[in-house]
């Protein structure tokens, strides 16, 4: 089974939200590209993220899950130097994209997104 990259992170400038819409999310949200897994049903298929947060992230994928689908998501977490896998609901789905929030996020991953929201992405 392929592995995600280990690739640094890319920002997606495209991700941000439009000047217009007000933010109300508890977390804050960034663009940025990971190359993942989604894992459901004993199937993995392969997604890029569009951004990310503590919470959750969206991604791309041609093979989006339904709503309320239960998941894991495995993605290289760079600030650990680890992959690691995270329990995951889908909470929204449209056309390519989907809407994935966490569930259970351990303490050594929820660290490691911090410090890959605050550091700076070339």
């Amino acid at each position: 089974m392929p592995r995600p990259s280990q690739r640094p992170p890319s920002v997606d400038p495209s991700a941000a939200p439009p000047l217009h819409v007000v933010e109300r999310r508890a977390h804050v949200r960034r663009g940025i590209r990971l190359e993942i897994e989604v894992h459901a049903d004993g199937r993995a298929a392969p997604a890029v993220t569009r951004d990310v947060s503590v919470d959750g992230m969206q991604v791309v994928t041609d093979r989006p899950l339904p709503f309320l689908a239960e998941c894991w998501v495995r993605c290289w977490l760079a600030p650990l130097r680890e992959e690691a896998e995270v329990r995951a609901v889908v909470r929204w789905t449209a056309d390519d994209r989907m809407g994935i929030q966490f569930r259970g996020l351990r303490a050594r991953h929820a660290w490691a997104l911090h410090r890959m929201l605050e550091t700076p992405v070339p």
